[in-house]
Formats: C-alpha cells, structure tokens, sequence
C-alpha cells in the first residue's frame, strides 16, 4: 500500500511539472529532508524473509540509488527488493541516500531472528542440565545421580550438547566422586592392615610368654607333641563377593582374573574384611 501511495505521488509530480512547462513556469525545486522506513515483519525465522517500505518527506520524491545497511549481514541481508534471515540473534536495518547537501538516513528497524532446529536442540539439552543440576554436593551417595546424569548426557545428540551449559560441572562431581571413593579405599586398606599387625602382635606376646614359662611349670614326663608345620598355603581372594578360598578350591576357575587378589594367612584374609568360602572351607 505504502509503495502505491508512492507511486501515485510519483505521478502527480510529473503530471504537475508537465503542466507547469507546459504553460511556461517551473516547477520548484523539493529538497529530501528524512527517510522513514518501515517493514512488513519484525520477527522472522531463519530462511524467511520479508518486505519493507521507504516513505520520503516531502513525499513523492523518487528516490534513485538507495544504500541498505544491516548492521549484522550473519543474522540478515537486505538488497532492493527484500529482507532475508540467515541467522539466529536480532539486529538491525535502515537505508539511506547522499543526496548533494550530504548523506540521509533513514530510522534503524530492529528484527529479531529465531533458528527452530536449534530451539529443539536446546529443549533436548534441557533435561540434560536439570540432571546435572540435582547433583549439589558430591558424596559417596551421590554415585547414582551422577551416573543418570552422565548416562543422560551419552544419550543427547553432539549438536545439542553445546546448549548444555553446566557441563562442566558433571566432571568436576566425577572426579570428585573418584576421589571420595579412593580415599575410603585407602582407610579401608589402612584399617586391614592395622588389624593385621595387631594380630601378629597378639601371636608374637603369645610366643614370647610361653618361652618365658619357667621349667617347673612345665607338665614332667609328658611327652612333646610334634608342632604342626606352619601353613604355607596361599589364599585366594575374590575382590568381588569378598570370599577367600584355598587355591584348589573349584570356584577360583570361574572368577575373572581382575577379581583375584591373594592372602598369605587365613587371619589376614579375615582381618581385610574377606570371609571363608563355603565349598572349601578354609
């Protein structure tokens, strides 16, 4: 409509000035004082466009040789017959003319650009964030957030996972989880061993006492049983049910090789927390 009333302006002008030399006068001469432009749409989509007007004053005067401006070329594009969306974000438009008194700009226009695939992938990486979100502070009981977390964050596509924006803070409660449970192992590892030295500590206080036992106290004419020899059996740990068995026990062929670890004593297999296999009976 606005282009019309333009044109229509445009044809009274000339109508006027061929009747002015017609019958001998001039015309005067109208200076362009202000461009106003304005645009079918404000909110486009990427790969829409849409149409704009440039109105004059005085109105009616032809304008030739127009310059369009888009202050970001990466969110829209203008040329003489329309405005494009290319991408995301908002910015703005205007077109100006340098007439002979210097350069005239029209008022800016701001359109704002919206991407609706990206709009799903940030709705996709939306449950990704509120999981890691519901994580707070790491402890050991944290374990099972986080692994919801890190499984949900597997699941989202590649070209989502830049809209999640807390990200960083799934690793750092992994790496703080790590820590958490290797510093119990180590107390658990420390406390195995200080039982076990407690205990050969024991036996130790045990043996002395005894040597110490003066020859009097000791039973006359009975005879000596023959000590038993020291066992030199070597225990076989299962890390994984926390049983300890004989190393000819049959269930050690159906344990995996990372599960296995060794004892040199059935104290010292009981003392890390292992208890006997019931097959055979160590």
């Amino acid at each position: 409509m606005k282009q019309l009333q333009t044109r229509i302006f445009s044809a009274i002008a000339v109508l006027l000035s061929v009747c002015f030399v017609f019958v001998g006068c001039e015309l005067p001469k109208r200076e362009l004082t202000n461009l106003t432009f304005t645009v079918t749409s404000e909110t486009l989509e990427v790969g829409d466009t849409t149409e704009f007007d440039v109105e004059t004053t005085p109105t009616g005067i032809i304008l030739k040789h127009l310059e369009y401006q888009s202050d970001d070329t990466d969110i829209v594009t203008i040329n003489q017959d329309e405005i494009s969306a290319v991408g995301e974000g908002t910015t703005t438009v205007s077109v100006s003319i340098t007439t002979e008194k210097g350069k005239i700009v029209s008022n800016k226009v701001s359109i704002t650009v919206t991407d609706p695939e990206k709009d799903k992938l940030r709705q996709q990486a939306q449950s990704v964030s509120q999981a890691i979100g519901t994580i707070g502070e790491v402890t050991l009981d944290s374990e099972p957030t986080i692994a919801v977390a890190r499984e949900k964050w597997n699941e989202l596509p590649e070209e989502a996972k830049q809209f999640v924006t807390n990200s960083e803070t799934l690793t750092q409660a992994e790496t703080a989880l790590q820590s958490l449970k290797d510093q119990k192992a180590a107390e658990e590892a420390a406390a195995a061993e200080a039982a076990r030295q407690q205990e050969e500590q024991r036996k130790q206080q045990e043996q002395q006492a005894q040597r110490q036992q003066p020859a009097a106290q000791q039973p006359k004419n009975t005879p000596t049983a023959p000590s038993a020899p020291a066992s030199t059996e070597t225990y076989i740990l299962n890390t994984n049910t926390k049983k300890f068995h004989r190393s000819s026990c049959g269930d050690i062929k159906k344990m995996k090789d990372s599960n296995k670890a060794t004892a040199s004593s059935r104290e010292e297999a009981i003392a890390k927390g292992y208890s006997p296999c019931k097959h055979c009976n160590p």
